[in-house]
């Protein structure tokens, strides 16, 4: 067998390996495709600030938007606005793995203070953390993954570039509890994420909260694009030869 033949095969096993029926979360010091969950927390933000309203994964009350901007294996589920109850609808491929943050918290140069202030802001603005809770359980009911200690899972990024819907390019530095959730097996699922946070120091007594349902529905991905990049990489491969 040639390296494109085993090349193909085992694409075509792996598009057929079951993702985990016990699929966990992740603990916070294990990366995910070589990046430190740190460093995606904050590609996450980047991506929850690039979009106007109209299209928003934050602002999306339904789900609508929730595959806006998502490429790859990593699948960012959006926060929220505040605290009224959402429930958004979402499909995801048995290759996803999901991040997202029960709390967070984003503070931006010349918004929230200056560039050597805004890690700090950042905490200052997430402030103590209570009433959290996240987890996922499968619609048959064979399955429920519950997370707690949530505060372990408290990380914070900067500084870096966000770009904003009106095309102002701002440093940021962010702060929350981030959860990486290991791709699902084929089936629907419901993941609850809820918490609430105060402020403290420049935003004392500032009080906030999250209330996000996601009905997900996962299905094995269509294995055209993979297997059009395989077979490229196995013609080019015989050519060299």
């Amino acid at each position: 067998m040639n390296r494109a033949s085993s090349s193909l095969l085992a694409l075509l096993l792996l598009l057929n390996l079951p993702a985990s029926s016990r699929a966990e979360f992740l603990h916070p010091d294990v990366k995910i495709g070589g990046k430190s969950q740190a460093s995606l927390s904050a590609e996450w933000s980047q991506w929850a600030m690039r979009y106007p309203a109209s299209v928003s994964p934050v602002f999306d009350t339904t789900g609508e938007h929730s595959g806006t901007g998502n490429q790859g294996d990593i699948f960012f589920l959006a926060g929220a606005i505040d605290g009224t109850p959402i429930t958004r609808t979402v499909t995801i491929g048995t290759n996803h793995t999901l991040f997202f943050p029960v709390l967070q918290s984003l503070a931006l140069e010349g918004i929230d203070g200056a560039e050597e202030d805004l890690i700090d802001l950042a905490e200052e603005k997430l402030g103590k953390v209570g009433d959290l809770l996240a987890w996922v359980r499968r619609s048959d009911g064979a399955m429920t993954i519950p997370q707690l200690y949530l505060t372990t899972y408290r990380q914070t990024a900067g500084l870096f570039d966000v770009n904003l819907p009106n095309g102002e390019v701002r440093l940021g530095a962010s702060d929350g509890l981030w959860l990486a959730l290991e791709p699902l097996e084929v089936g629907t699922y419901e993941l609850r994420i809820r918490g609430r946070g105060v402020g403290q120091e420049r935003y004392q007594d500032e009080v906030y909260s999250r209330n996000i349902n996601y009905r997900i529905t996962v299905v094995t991905p269509e294995p055209g694009a993979l297997l059009l990049a395989m077979l490229g990489l196995g013609l080019g491969w015989v050519r060299r030869r």
